[in-house]
Protein backbone atom coordinates (compact mmCIF):
# COMPACT_ATOMS: atom_id res chain seq x y z
CA UNK A 1 0.00 0.00 0.00
CA UNK A 2 1.27 3.83 -0.80
CA UNK A 3 -0.17 6.51 -1.66
CA UNK A 4 -1.70 6.20 -4.48
CA UNK A 5 -5.32 6.59 -3.19
CA UNK A 6 -4.62 10.12 -2.39
CA UNK A 7 -2.76 10.71 -5.56
CA UNK A 8 -5.42 8.99 -7.34
CA UNK A 9 -8.02 11.48 -6.14
CA UNK A 10 -5.91 14.82 -6.47
CA UNK A 11 -5.00 13.87 -10.55
CA UNK A 12 -8.80 12.69 -11.05
CA UNK A 13 -10.05 16.12 -8.88
CA UNK A 14 -7.82 18.55 -11.40
CA UNK A 15 -9.28 16.94 -14.41
CA UNK A 16 -12.94 16.96 -12.50
CA UNK A 17 -12.91 20.64 -11.96
CA UNK A 18 -11.98 21.56 -15.12
CA UNK A 19 -15.72 23.48 -15.60
CA UNK A 20 -18.37 23.94 -13.35
CA UNK A 21 -21.38 25.88 -14.59
CA UNK A 22 -23.09 27.13 -12.23
CA UNK A 23 -26.37 24.71 -12.46
CA UNK A 24 -25.92 20.89 -12.97
CA UNK A 25 -28.91 19.42 -14.56
CA UNK A 26 -29.99 15.46 -15.01
CA UNK A 27 -28.21 13.87 -17.79
CA UNK A 28 -26.66 10.52 -19.10
CA UNK A 29 -23.56 9.23 -16.99
CA UNK A 30 -20.18 9.71 -18.53
CA UNK A 31 -16.60 7.78 -18.04
CA UNK A 32 -13.21 8.07 -19.31
CA UNK A 33 -9.85 6.46 -19.28
CA UNK A 34 -6.94 8.57 -17.05
CA UNK A 35 -3.59 7.96 -18.38
CA UNK A 36 -1.00 9.62 -15.42
CA UNK A 37 3.21 9.81 -15.54
CA UNK A 38 4.80 11.60 -12.63
CA UNK A 39 9.21 11.62 -11.94
CA UNK A 40 11.10 12.99 -9.72
CA UNK A 41 14.99 12.48 -8.39
CA UNK A 42 15.26 9.57 -11.24
CA UNK A 43 12.05 8.50 -10.26
CA UNK A 44 9.36 8.05 -12.72
CA UNK A 45 5.41 6.71 -11.84
CA UNK A 46 3.04 5.71 -14.28
CA UNK A 47 -0.76 4.61 -13.86
CA UNK A 48 -3.90 4.40 -15.30
CA UNK A 49 -7.26 4.48 -14.03
CA UNK A 50 -11.16 4.54 -14.97
CA UNK A 51 -12.80 7.22 -14.00
CA UNK A 52 -17.10 7.32 -13.85
CA UNK A 53 -19.28 10.46 -13.39
CA UNK A 54 -23.40 10.42 -12.64
CA UNK A 55 -25.53 11.67 -10.61
CA UNK A 56 -23.62 13.59 -8.46
CA UNK A 57 -21.23 10.94 -7.15
CA UNK A 58 -17.61 10.77 -8.90
CA UNK A 59 -15.40 7.44 -9.17
CA UNK A 60 -12.28 6.79 -9.71
CA UNK A 61 -10.60 3.00 -9.88
CA UNK A 62 -7.19 1.95 -10.58
CA UNK A 63 -5.93 -1.34 -10.32
CA UNK A 64 -4.74 -1.26 -6.62
CA UNK A 65 -7.09 1.63 -5.15
CA UNK A 66 -10.47 3.40 -6.00
CA UNK A 67 -11.93 6.75 -4.98
CA UNK A 68 -15.86 7.98 -4.55
CA UNK A 69 -16.96 11.39 -3.95
CA UNK A 70 -20.65 10.98 -3.48
CA UNK A 71 -21.97 14.45 -3.30
CA UNK A 72 -25.95 12.88 -3.62
CA UNK A 73 -25.23 11.41 -0.75
CA UNK A 74 -22.83 13.08 1.46
CA UNK A 75 -19.67 10.40 1.42
CA UNK A 76 -16.14 10.59 0.46
CA UNK A 77 -14.51 7.21 0.55
CA UNK A 78 -11.23 5.46 0.23
CA UNK A 79 -10.60 1.89 -0.70
CA UNK A 80 -7.73 -0.18 -0.85
CA UNK A 81 -8.53 -3.02 -3.63
CA UNK A 82 -4.99 -5.04 -2.73
CA UNK A 83 -6.03 -5.01 0.98
CA UNK A 84 -9.63 -5.01 0.34
CA UNK A 85 -9.94 -2.00 2.97
CA UNK A 86 -12.45 1.38 3.38
CA UNK A 87 -12.48 4.13 4.91
CA UNK A 88 -14.84 6.89 4.39
CA UNK A 89 -17.48 9.18 5.83
CA UNK A 90 -19.03 12.28 5.29
CA UNK A 91 -17.65 14.87 3.31
CA UNK A 92 -16.54 17.64 5.77
CA UNK A 93 -15.46 15.30 8.39
CA UNK A 94 -14.02 13.16 5.90
CA UNK A 95 -11.63 16.39 5.10
CA UNK A 96 -11.09 17.11 8.33
CA UNK A 97 -10.02 13.99 9.14
CA UNK A 98 -7.52 14.07 6.83
CA UNK A 99 -5.83 17.02 7.56
CA UNK A 100 -5.21 16.31 10.84
CA UNK A 101 -3.58 12.63 9.67
CA UNK A 102 -1.73 13.79 6.89
CA UNK A 103 0.27 16.51 9.04
CA UNK A 104 0.67 13.60 11.69
CA UNK A 105 1.99 11.71 8.83
CA UNK A 106 4.57 14.63 7.10
CA UNK A 107 5.92 15.35 10.60
CA UNK A 108 7.10 11.53 11.03
CA UNK A 109 8.42 11.24 7.54
CA UNK A 110 9.99 14.35 8.06
CA UNK A 111 11.78 13.68 11.53
CA UNK A 112 12.79 10.14 9.95
CA UNK A 113 14.42 11.13 6.85
CA UNK A 114 14.93 15.05 7.01
CA UNK A 115 15.23 18.51 5.83
CA UNK A 116 13.42 20.61 8.53
CA UNK A 117 11.23 23.27 6.19
CA UNK A 118 12.32 26.16 5.68
CA UNK A 119 10.34 29.30 6.87
CA UNK A 120 8.33 31.07 4.96
CA UNK A 121 9.76 34.18 5.27
CA UNK A 122 13.55 32.57 3.60
CA UNK A 123 11.63 32.83 0.32
CA UNK A 124 11.83 35.07 -2.27
CA UNK A 125 8.37 35.99 -3.80
CA UNK A 126 7.83 34.22 -6.98
CA UNK A 127 7.38 35.59 -10.16
CA UNK A 128 4.08 36.29 -11.86
CA UNK A 129 2.42 33.62 -12.83
CA UNK A 130 0.33 34.38 -16.53
CA UNK A 131 -1.65 31.75 -18.88
CA UNK A 132 -1.23 32.30 -22.87
CA UNK A 133 -4.08 30.83 -25.45
CA UNK A 134 -2.13 29.28 -27.82
CA UNK A 135 -5.04 28.49 -30.47
CA UNK A 136 -7.14 25.17 -31.10
CA UNK A 137 -6.41 21.68 -31.59
CA UNK A 138 -7.55 18.27 -31.99
CA UNK A 139 -6.44 15.82 -28.86
CA UNK A 140 -7.83 11.99 -29.36
CA UNK A 141 -10.23 13.32 -31.83
CA UNK A 142 -11.88 15.74 -29.95
CA UNK A 143 -11.63 19.89 -29.99
CA UNK A 144 -9.55 21.79 -27.18
CA UNK A 145 -8.15 24.53 -26.48
CA UNK A 146 -4.12 24.85 -26.25
CA UNK A 147 -3.17 26.52 -23.24
CA UNK A 148 0.56 27.25 -21.72
CA UNK A 149 1.67 28.68 -17.90
CA UNK A 150 4.62 31.00 -17.56
CA UNK A 151 6.05 32.01 -14.02
CA UNK A 152 7.94 34.83 -14.79
CA UNK A 153 9.96 33.33 -18.39
CA UNK A 154 9.82 30.12 -17.10
CA UNK A 155 7.55 27.50 -18.96
CA UNK A 156 5.64 25.75 -16.38
CA UNK A 157 2.59 23.50 -17.94
CA UNK A 158 0.38 22.83 -21.28
CA UNK A 159 -2.91 22.19 -20.94
CA UNK A 160 -5.51 21.44 -23.61
CA UNK A 161 -9.44 21.89 -22.52
CA UNK A 162 -12.51 20.42 -24.17
CA UNK A 163 -15.30 23.00 -23.44
CA UNK A 164 -17.77 20.50 -24.94
CA UNK A 165 -18.08 18.61 -21.54
CA UNK A 166 -19.21 20.23 -18.67
CA UNK A 167 -19.01 18.30 -15.59
CA UNK A 168 -21.34 20.94 -13.94
CA UNK A 169 -24.00 19.15 -15.93
CA UNK A 170 -22.80 15.90 -13.57
CA UNK A 171 -22.46 17.91 -10.35
CA UNK A 172 -24.07 20.08 -8.02
CA UNK A 173 -21.09 22.98 -9.45
CA UNK A 174 -20.80 24.76 -5.80
CA UNK A 175 -20.68 22.05 -3.33
CA UNK A 176 -18.21 20.55 -6.47
CA UNK A 177 -16.09 23.89 -5.90
CA UNK A 178 -16.40 24.01 -1.95
CA UNK A 179 -14.97 20.05 -1.87
CA UNK A 180 -12.47 20.47 -4.87
CA UNK A 181 -10.98 23.66 -2.84
CA UNK A 182 -10.66 22.17 0.17
CA UNK A 183 -9.60 19.01 -0.82
CA UNK A 184 -6.37 20.49 -2.43
CA UNK A 185 -5.81 22.47 0.56
CA UNK A 186 -5.88 19.52 2.25
CA UNK A 187 -3.65 17.37 0.55
CA UNK A 188 -1.37 19.66 -0.50
CA UNK A 189 -0.30 19.87 3.48
CA UNK A 190 1.84 17.07 2.85
CA UNK A 191 4.42 18.21 0.25
CA UNK A 192 4.22 21.37 1.44
CA UNK A 193 5.86 20.29 4.98
CA UNK A 194 8.27 19.24 3.02
CA UNK A 195 8.92 20.94 0.19
CA UNK A 196 11.65 24.37 0.37
CA UNK A 197 9.70 27.10 0.98
CA UNK A 198 10.88 28.79 -2.44
CA UNK A 199 8.99 25.89 -4.13
CA UNK A 200 5.78 26.56 -2.23
CA UNK A 201 5.70 29.63 -3.05
CA UNK A 202 6.16 29.12 -6.99
CA UNK A 203 3.46 26.10 -6.65
CA UNK A 204 0.82 28.55 -5.27
CA UNK A 205 1.59 30.89 -8.01
CA UNK A 206 0.73 28.52 -10.70
CA UNK A 207 -2.01 27.04 -8.80
CA UNK A 208 -3.44 30.39 -8.25
CA UNK A 209 -3.16 30.78 -12.16
CA UNK A 210 -4.27 27.21 -13.15
CA UNK A 211 -7.83 28.21 -10.75
CA UNK A 212 -9.38 30.62 -13.38
CA UNK A 213 -7.81 28.09 -16.63
CA UNK A 214 -9.73 25.43 -14.79
CA UNK A 215 -13.44 26.67 -15.43
CA UNK A 216 -13.33 26.43 -18.91
CA UNK A 217 -13.30 22.65 -20.21
CA UNK A 218 -12.37 18.97 -19.55
CA UNK A 219 -8.54 18.91 -19.04
CA UNK A 220 -8.05 16.15 -22.15
CA UNK A 221 -4.25 16.59 -21.54
CA UNK A 222 -1.66 18.51 -19.64
CA UNK A 223 2.32 18.81 -19.28
CA UNK A 224 3.64 20.38 -16.08
CA UNK A 225 7.35 21.31 -16.56
CA UNK A 226 10.32 22.12 -13.72
CA UNK A 227 13.43 23.77 -14.46
CA UNK A 228 13.12 22.48 -18.50
CA UNK A 229 12.22 19.10 -17.69
CA UNK A 230 9.04 17.39 -17.83
CA UNK A 231 7.71 16.31 -14.15
CA UNK A 232 4.27 15.18 -14.57
CA UNK A 233 1.66 14.56 -17.24
CA UNK A 234 -2.40 13.52 -17.36
CA UNK A 235 -4.01 12.59 -20.41
CA UNK A 236 -7.68 11.23 -20.85
CA UNK A 237 -8.76 8.75 -23.48
CA UNK A 238 -12.18 6.34 -24.30
CA UNK A 239 -14.48 9.44 -23.59
CA UNK A 240 -18.13 7.98 -24.03
CA UNK A 241 -21.66 8.17 -22.07
CA UNK A 242 -22.27 5.79 -19.91
CA UNK A 243 -25.66 4.76 -18.75
CA UNK A 244 -25.06 4.96 -14.67
CA UNK A 245 -25.56 3.04 -11.76
CA UNK A 246 -26.07 4.32 -8.47
CA UNK A 247 -24.50 0.39 -6.88
CA UNK A 248 -21.30 1.10 -8.98
CA UNK A 249 -20.51 3.50 -6.08
CA UNK A 250 -20.98 1.70 -3.38
CA UNK A 251 -18.22 -0.21 -1.22
CA UNK A 252 -17.51 -4.21 -2.06
CA UNK A 253 -19.46 -6.18 0.84
CA UNK A 254 -16.39 -8.45 1.83
CA UNK A 255 -13.82 -4.99 2.31
CA UNK A 256 -13.21 -4.50 6.34
CA UNK A 257 -14.08 -1.18 7.37
CA UNK A 258 -10.46 1.06 9.22
CA UNK A 259 -9.75 4.16 10.81
CA UNK A 260 -8.34 7.07 7.73
CA UNK A 261 -5.15 7.11 10.48
CA UNK A 262 -4.51 3.02 10.13
CA UNK A 263 -5.62 3.63 6.42
CA UNK A 264 -2.78 6.16 6.14
CA UNK A 265 0.11 4.68 8.38
CA UNK A 266 0.01 2.10 5.78
CA UNK A 267 1.39 4.62 3.35
CA UNK A 268 4.89 5.65 5.66
CA UNK A 269 6.78 3.30 3.69
CA UNK A 270 6.23 5.17 0.86
CA UNK A 271 7.35 8.56 2.27
CA UNK A 272 11.33 8.67 1.20
CA UNK A 273 9.74 8.57 -2.32
CA UNK A 274 7.22 11.12 -1.49
CA UNK A 275 9.87 12.97 0.19
CA UNK A 276 12.32 13.32 -3.24
CA UNK A 277 9.83 13.85 -5.57
CA UNK A 278 8.76 16.85 -3.45
CA UNK A 279 12.52 18.48 -3.75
Amino acid sequence: MNLKPIRLLAWGLAVLVAAVPAAAADKAGLTFRLETRAGGAGVETRDTSRIYWFDGRWKEEAETAAVIIDLRDDRLVLMDREGQTWCGGPVDAMLAEMEREITRLAARVRDTYGPQPEPPVSAAPAPPARLEEVGRERVGGRPARHFKLWLGDSLEGEYWLDEAIRPGDYFPAERLRQVVARFHAVTAIFERELRSAARNAREQAIQEALGTLFLQGLELQSVDYRAGRTMSGKKVTEVSEWAGDAAAFQVPADYRRISYREFLDASLPSGKEVLENSR
